[in-house]
């Protein structure tokens, strides 16, 4: 199957950043709500494209890699952590200045969404004080 560049970017971040971004703060959950759940089935989706199909559609399809499926997804989770509530809260408060994060972006090399989000995320945290 042919994913979008997008999708084949943010693909590689997450498979990339797996050891980096592994803790998000809670549980990962459904659709639902409900704790997430990855059946195996020995001839089922391959990680990645049970990964797109829960992005595009909400749906945990049956993996032959449900440890890189749950990993992605346990990435995606703690990037969004990352975002929201430690480099955008650690820039408002003062915490953390542009260098340093610079720097961090350097190591990690980041979408440009990441970027963006931490700015926008900052702006959220400086409007709300």
């Amino acid at each position: 199957m042919k994913y979008s560049t997008g999708f084949d970017r943010d693909f590689i971040f997450y498979l990339r950043m797996r050891k980096k971004f592994n803790f998000s703060g809670d549980h990962l959950r459904d659709k639902n709500g409900e704790i997430l759940i990855v059946p195996f089935l020995k001839n089922g989706a391959d990680g990645k494209h049970a990964f797109f199909v829960y992005e595009s559609t909400g749906k945990v399809l049956p993996t032959k890699h449900p440890l890189l499926f749950f990993s992605l997804l346990k990435t995606k989770a703690s990037a969004n952590f990352h975002v929201k509530e430690l480099y955008s809260s650690d820039r408002a408060k003062g915490f953390l200045c542009r260098v340093e994060l610079e720097e961090i972006y350097d190591e990690i090399n980041p979408p440009q969404w990441f970027i963006d989000s931490v700015e926008k995320w900052t702006i959220k945290h400086l409007e709300s004080c």
